[in-house]
Parts: structure tokens; C-alpha cells; sequence
């Protein structure tokens, strides 16, 4: 098939596996990504979230900028965060424990990294509200 499984694994950590396979686009058929246009502000401390967050982010059409690369007054559509130390409005704080989305206040909140549907549950709602009280 041309895909591609990895498994990694980390002793008291867990197992990340991870499943590609190539698919052929069907002609005539551009379809704008779900987060086009979007800014994430990565302030991730630890590299493996970090990853694991920004390749779902990217898939689906974001743009990633890195709390080390950021300018102070650069504008960012959210803030994607391991450290509830960081936390401000509009932001998601990436826990590997936690089970779906729990709203933390109105403009943030705290979801799994390692799936997909919480991660967008979260985001979208989010960035309405933003768009909405801008």
C-alpha cells in the first residue's frame, strides 16, 4: 500500500502510534482547509506534545508559531499551552489525562492532545467567540 505504521513507545510515558497512507486526490476538487487563515500560538514546554499538536494543527490548515519565535505584538487566534501557568483567554491547555473537553472558563479550555475530535471541539467555539466579540 505505500503507508507507513510507528509505534513509539516510553516507559511511564505510553505508546504513541501513528498510521499514514497515501491517498490520491480526486481531480478538480480544492477544498479550503478547516483552520485556513489561523494563527496558534505554540507555548508547549514539552516536544513530543509540541509535535504531536502542531502536525494535527497543520493538517488541517493552520499556521503554528512558536512561543521562542513569537513577537510580543504579534496577533494569534489561540493559544495552545502544557502550562495552566500561561494559560489566557482564548486558549487551550493540552493535558494528556484529560477525558474530552472541560470548559475551564468561557474562553478556555483543557483537553486530551492525543485525539483529534476533542482538540476541534474545543478550537472551533472557540475562535467563534473571538470572531464574534471582535
Amino acid at each position: 500500500m505505500g503507508g507507513r505504521l510507528a509505534i513509539q513507545s516510553r516507559v511511564d510515558i505510553g505508546t504513541r502510534y501513528s498510521l499514514s497512507l497515501p491517498l490520491t486526490p480526486l481531480e478538480g476538487e480544492e477544498t479550503e482547509k478547516l483552520l485556513q487563515d489561523t494563527l496558534v500560538l505554540l507555548d508547549i514546554c514539552n516536544e513530543e506534545i509540541c509535535t504531536i499538536a502542531s502536525a494535527m494543527l497543520e493538517q488541517w490548515g493552520a499556521e503554528c508559531v512558536y512561543v521562542d519565535e513569537h513577537h510580543l505584538d504579534q496577533e494569534h487566534n489561540l493559544l495552545m499551552t502544557d502550562d495552566p501557568a500561561r494559560m489566557e483567554d482564548y486558549a487551550l491547555l493540552l493535558d494528556g489525562d484529560a477525558q474530552g473537553v472541560m470548559a475551564l472558563t468561557t474562553r478556555r479550555m483543557q483537553i486530551n492532545y492525543n485525539f483529534s475530535a476533542p482538540m476541534l471541539e474545543a478550537m472551533l467555539p472557540l475562535m467563534e467567540q473571538r470572531l464574534a466579540e471582535m
